[in-house]
C-alpha cells in the first residue's frame, strides 16, 4: 500500500503539503471553519500581529482591478495579547502548521511581539512583514533597504528561538541583495513576494478610489514579476534557504517553479471558492485514487497520522486527556486549564452517559479535538447507526471493538464517511484490540487463545483489512501492532509517569511511561488520572510532554 508523500520542508518546519494561506487574506483561519477543514492545508499564516490592536484604515479599503485587486486595509488586527489568549488556543485543535505574521512601526515593536510568540505553544514559525514604515527613520520602509532589513532581522533573531521567515517586499532595486541581508542575519527562509504598490483612480470623481490613496496590488497581474523575483532570490549564493509565495494568478504559468518550496494563496482567497476547494482537495483525491488503484477495498481510505506524512507533531499534541467525570463544570475547568498543553480530550462512557452530547459540543466550541471512546460493539447495522450519529457530532476519533469483527468495522467506517458533508474529513475509526485491564490469564478466562502479545497484532491486522483508520492497544504491544498496521494511527492508553517507589494500584495491568510508548511507535497516548487528579493538572501535562521531548528519541 502506497501513500503519496506531499510533505515539504521550510528549514526546520515541515508541512504535510506545500499549500499555505497568505497573511492578511485568511484572517486567523478560524473564520473559514464553516467552509474548509484547516487540516487540508499545509499550514496557515495569520494576519499581521502588532503589540496593540489596530483599527486599520477608513474605507474605501479594497478595489478590484482588471487583473487583481488593490487593498489598503491598514494592518487591522486584534493585537498579540488577544491573539495568544483567544485565537491561538482555538487553532491548536486543528492539525495544521500555524505561522504567525509580525509587523511593527519600530524595532522594539517587532521584538516585543516576537518575544511573546517565543513563549507560546502552537506557533511553528514567525514571518516578518518588513513592508512597514520605520517611524524612527523618517518613514523608510524596513524592507526596502538591505541595511535596515538586516538590523530588524538581527533583532528579531535574538528575540526568538522559533524559525524566522522574512516576507520580502518586491518594491526594491535588487531582490537578491535584500534576500542575502535577511539570510546573513539569521533568517531561516524568505517569503516572496508581498504586494506591489499601486493606485486606482475614479475617473468620474477625479480622485483615488482608496482612502489611503495607494494600496497593495495582488492577483494574476503581478505573477510574472513575482516569478522573476523568486528566480532572482533563488540565484543568490546559498540557494538552500529559500521560500516561494505565489497567488492563484500564477497557476497558468507555474505555481511551483524552480526554487520555490511551497505556495501561498492570497488574492485567490477572495474569489472562485469552489475552484479553490477543488484545488486544495486534489492531494486528498490523488491519495485516495492511488489506494483504489492498488486494489484497496472500495470506499476504503486509511487515515495516516500527521507525523507519518511529514508534519511535525509537537509532544503536547500527542496526549489525549481522559475526561472521566460526571461533572460538566469540572470538564470545563480542565479544558480551560489544559488548553494548548494537550492534543485533545477523550470522552468515555462515564462522561457521555452522565452529561451527554452537550459535552462534545462544549469541547468542540472551545476548539478542542474530541476522541469519543464508547467502544461500539454490536451487530453491524446497530454499530453503523451509532457511527453515523458520532460523526454528525463532529468528533475527530471514535472507537469500535475489534472483537466485533470485520463486517462491523467496515460498516462503521462506511457509515461515518456517509454522515459527513462532501469534502469534509470523516472521523478516524479506531478499533480497540485488547483492553489494558486484561492480562494473559484474564484473556484465557474469557476464551481467547494465546496471550496479549499474539492477540493484539492479529486484531490490528483484522482492523486494517476492514478499513479502520487505526487501533487502540496497550504500550506493551504497540511495536507489534505497528508491524501489523504500519500506516495506521496507534492510540495507546495505560500511560503512567515513572515514579520512585511502588506504583499506586489501579485497574491498568499493562502500562508504560509516555516516552516509552511513543518510542515504541504510539502516535497518540491517552492519559487520565495522572493529569486530571494531579494537584496541578497543567504541570502534569507539561511533565508528560517534557518526558516525550527528552526521552522518546523523536
Amino acid at each position: 500500500m502506497v501513500t503519496p508523500d506531499l510533505s515539504v520542508a521550510i528549514g526546520s518546519v515541515r508541512l504535510k503539503n506545500p499549500v499555505l494561506t497568505a497573511s492578511g487574506t485568511f484572517g486567523y483561519g478560524l473564520e473559514f471553519l464553516p467552509f474548509l477543514d484547516l487540516a487540508q492545508l499545509g499550514g496557515l499564516v495569520t494576519k499581521g500581529l502588532s503589540p496593540r490592536p489596530r483599527k486599520g484604515n477608513p474605507p474605501e479599503r479594497i478595489v478590484e482591478t482588471p487583473a487583481g485587486m488593490l487593498n489598503a486595509i491598514g494592518l487591522q488586527n486584534v493585537g498579540i495579547d488577544v491573539f495568544l489568549a483567544e485565537k491561538l488556543p482555538a487553532l491548536r485543535g486543528h492539525d495544521t502548521v500555524v505561522v504567525a505574521n509580525v509587523f511593527g512601526e519600530t524595532e522594539a515593536e517587532y521584538v516585543e511581539v516576537c518575544e511573546k510568540l517565543d513563549e507560546a505553544a502552537g506557533v511553528a514559525a514567525i514571518e516578518l512583514n518588513v513592508s512597514c514604515p520605520n517611524t524612527e527613520a523618517g518613514g523608510m520602509v524596513f524592507g526596502n533597504d538591505a541595511a535596515s532589513l538586516a538590523r530588524i532581522t538581527r533583532a528579531c533573531r535574538r528575540a526568538t528561538r522559533l524559525p524566522l521567515w522574512v516576507k520580502l517586499s518586491p518594491n526594491v532595486t535588487d531582490i537578491r541583495e535584500i534576500a542575502k541581508a535577511a539570510e546573513a542575519e539569521g533568517a531561516d527562509a524568505v517569503s516572496l513576494v508581498n504586494t506591489f504598490v499601486g493606485m486606482a483612480i475614479d475617473v468620474e470623481k477625479r480622485r483615488p478610489v482608496l482612502a489611503n490613496v495607494s494600496g497593495g496590488l495582488s492577483g494574476p497581474a503581478i505573477s510574472p514579476r513575482g516569478l522573476d523575483d523568486l528566480a532572482g532570490a533563488a540565484r543568490r549564493d546559498d540557494p538552500d534557504r529559500r521560500d516561494g509565495r505565489h497567488h492563484d494568478g500564477a497557476r497558468r504559468d507555474g505555481v511551483h517553479p524552480r526554487g520555490c518550496d511551497r505556495s501561498s494563496g492570497g488574492h485567490c482567497e477572495f474569489r472562485q471558492s469552489p475552484r479553490r476547494r477543488r484545488r486544495r482537495g486534489r492531494a486528498h483525491r490523488v491519495a485516495e485514487g492511488t489506494q483504489r488503484g492498488l486494489g484497496a477495498r472500495v470506499g476504503r481510505r486509511p487515515c495516516v497520522p500527521a507525523d507519518r506524512v511529514g508534519v511535525p507533531v509537537r509532544p503536547e499534541q500527542r496526549t489525549f486527556v481522559a475526561l472521566d467525570t460526571r461533572d460538566i463544570d469540572r470538564a470545563r475547568e480542565l479544558a480551560r486549564i489544559l488548553a494548548g498543553r494537550v492534543g485533545g480530550f477523550k470522552i468515555g462512557l462515564e462522561a457521555f452517559v452522565a452529561i451527554g452530547p452537550s459535552l462534545i459540543e462544549e469541547m468542540r466550541g472551545l476548539g478542542h479535538v474530541v476522541f469519543l471512546d464508547l467502544k461500539f460493539h454490536d451487530i453491524p447495522n446497530t454499530v453503523a447507526g451509532a457511527a453515523s450519529a458520532a460523526s454528525r457530532l463532529g468528533v475527530g476519533f471514535f472507537t469500535v471493538h475489534a472483537l466485533g469483527g470485520p463486517a462491523m468495522i467496515t460498516r462503521a467506517v462506511e457509515a461515518s464517511r456517509a454522515a459527513v458533508p462532501p469534502g469534509t474529513e470523516a472521523p478516524v475509526v479506531l478499533a480497540v484490540t485488547i483492553l489494558t485491564s486484561h492480562d494473559d490469564f484474564s484473556l484465557r478466562r474469557i476464551g481467547i487463545d494465546g496471550d496479549c502479545a499474539a492477540a493484539v497484532p492479529r486484531l490490528a491486522a483484522l482492523a486494517r483489512e476492514a478499513g479502520a483508520g487505526g487501533v487502540v492497544c496497550s504500550p506493551l504491544e504497540v511495536t507489534a501492532a505497528r508491524r501489523a498496521f504500519p500506516e495506521g494511527v496507534l492510540v495507546v492508553p495505560g500511560i503512567r509517569l515513572e515514579t520512585k517507589g511502588p506504583r499506586p494500584r489501579d485497574d491498568q495491568a499493562r502500562v508504560a511511561s509516555p516516552a516509552a510508548a511513543v518510542r515504541a511507535g504510539a502516535d497518540r497516548i491517552v492519559v487520565g488520572r495522572p493529569i486530571t487528579e494531579a494537584r496541578d493538572p497543567a504541570a502534569a501535562a507539561e511533565a508528560i510532554a517534557d518526558d516525550i521531548r527528552r526521552n522518546a528519541g523523536i
